[in-house]
């Protein structure tokens, strides 16, 4: 798995500065949640995981990747079996939402909007919470827009104050 997890198109996440994010990136950026070891039982000593357990969670995933075992999570398609070392565990690990898909209701100058729909004097919404509801789905199209956002909510400043 973790030569799988090491190109294109298997990425583990995607990050900051280096968009698709393989197991040579978090061995490099995140040691504090890549453990490496030849067997289960280094890791998971590693880990403070219960050995048998996490041997028996495994196991159990090998068995499903095998087509010996209906699979306890659900999954399906073609995953693949765990071997024996180099292995490499990631974790603990938190799922984040980083935002919200939606944000203040704003007009076509980026005004932040009342409940009646008027413009909020002064106040202006760019970046992810001038996107009125709409939702960017790609690489780059949140930054591009904060950018082009931001832009043009600094034009509409200057027209006001003028």
């Amino acid at each position: 798995m973790a030569e799988r997890y090491s190109k294109w198109p298997h990425f583990i996440s995607t990050a900051p500065d280096i968009a698709y994010a393989y197991v040579k990136d978090y061995r490099r950026l995140r040691p504090d949640v890549t453990t490496i070891g030849n067997r289960l039982q280094d890791l998971a000593q590693r880990r403070g995981l219960d050995q048998e357990q996490f041997a028996a969670t495994v196991r159990s995933f090998n068995e499903y990747v095998a087509g010996t075992r209906v699979d306890t999570f659900g999954r399906t398609g073609d995953d693949h079996g765990l071997n024996e070392g180099p292995l490499v565990l990631l974790g603990p690990v938190k799922a984040y939402f980083t935002t919200t898909e939606g944000g203040a209701a704003v007009n076509e100058k980026l005004q932040v909007l009342d409940i009646t729909g008027e413009p909020i004097p002064g106040l202006f919404a760019v970046g992810q919470n001038g996107l009125g509801g709409m939702i960017l789905w790609g690489h780059g199209l949140h930054i591009a827009w904060a950018m082009t956002s931001g832009r043009l909510a600094g034009r509409f400043v200057m027209e006001e104050k003028a």
